[in-house]
Order: structure tokens, then C-alpha cells, then sequence
């Protein structure tokens, strides 16, 4: 069987620590991940908190992909990797999130889910508006209750 490639938004990581979702069945996934949930991971306030996400994540021991847009604040040079779409999605994704709700992290979740659409990686994410965004723009998004352990 072949496994599937998923891609984690951060909360997820929240979710498994928080124990409201299993721990996904490595035999079954590919973990893939972008600079950008470890850069959020690290902001973490909460030391041991931080360190638990830490410690899912190197557990999960993700493939990295590269932001696909460069947009100034959000990584270095070495964290992109470039996109044919030239960041078109980024900013489709976050028009569409911005028209149902202004956040401050539509941006961060714009960058995520594009590498996902990019990669044609199946998207995991606990963000109801973003899980609509993927859903509306027919793109492969499911919430983590729908892993499977």
C-alpha cells in the first residue's frame, strides 16, 4: 500500500499534543512540513510546551519543502523554493480567508497551504476558515479527526 503525503497546518501539532487526535499511523503517511510550522512551533510562549510540540515534530521527522512565496518578514534565503505560480495562490488563499474572517495569521496559513496545493500534498488543518478555503477552491484538505492512527 502506498502511503499518503501529508502536510500538518501548526495546529495539528497542538491537536496530537493536546491528546484530541491519535498520533497518525506512520505506515500509512509521509510527514512533510515548511520552515514556517517550526518557526511557529518556536514561538511558543510556554517552554514545556514548546517543547513537547518540538519533540511531535522531530518524531514525525518531516520532509522539508521550501516556502513557494517570498513575501518580506516571513523566512530567509534557503527556506523558499521556487513556484511556477509565483505566489498566486498565497494570495488567492489569503483574499479568500481575509473575506470570511480578518486574522493576523491568514498570512502564515496562506504560505502553508500553498505548499500544499504546490507539492500536491493532502492538507491537514483544525482552521475551520481555512478548511473551507481548500474546500472551496477544490483543493485536498481534511481535518485531523480524519487521520488515521
Amino acid at each position: 500500500m502506498e502511503k499518503i503525503k501529508i502536510l500538518f497546518d501548526t495546529n495539528v501539532f497542538n491537536e496530537i499534543l493536546d491528546s484530541k487526535i491519535a498520533f497518525p499511523n506512520p505506515n500509512k503517511y509521509i510527514f512533510y512540513a515548511t520552515p514556517l510550522q517550526l518557526s511557529e512551533i518556536h514561538k511558543t510562549k510556554d517552554t514545556s510546551r514548546k517543547e513537547n510540540l518540538l519533540g511531535i515534530y522531530n518524531t514525525i521527522n518531516p520532509q522539508i519543502f521550501g516556502l513557494k512565496s517570498m513575501i518580506w518578514g516571513y523566512m530567509t534565503w534557503g527556506t523558499m523554493q521556487w513556484n511556477e505560480t509565483g505566489g498566486h495562490e498565497t494570495s488567492i488563499l489569503k483574499e479568500k480567508l481575509d473575506g470570511k474572517k480578518k486574522k493576523s495569521n491568514n498570512i502564515e496559513d496562506s504560505l502553508i497551504a500553498e505548499v500544499a496545493i504546490a507539492e500536491n500534498i493532502l492538507f491537514v488543518t483544525n482552521d475551520q476558515l481555512l478548511y473551507e478555503v481548500m474546500k472551496e477552491m477544490n483543493k485536498s484538505v481534511i481535518k485531523p479527526s480524519e487521520l488515521e492512527s
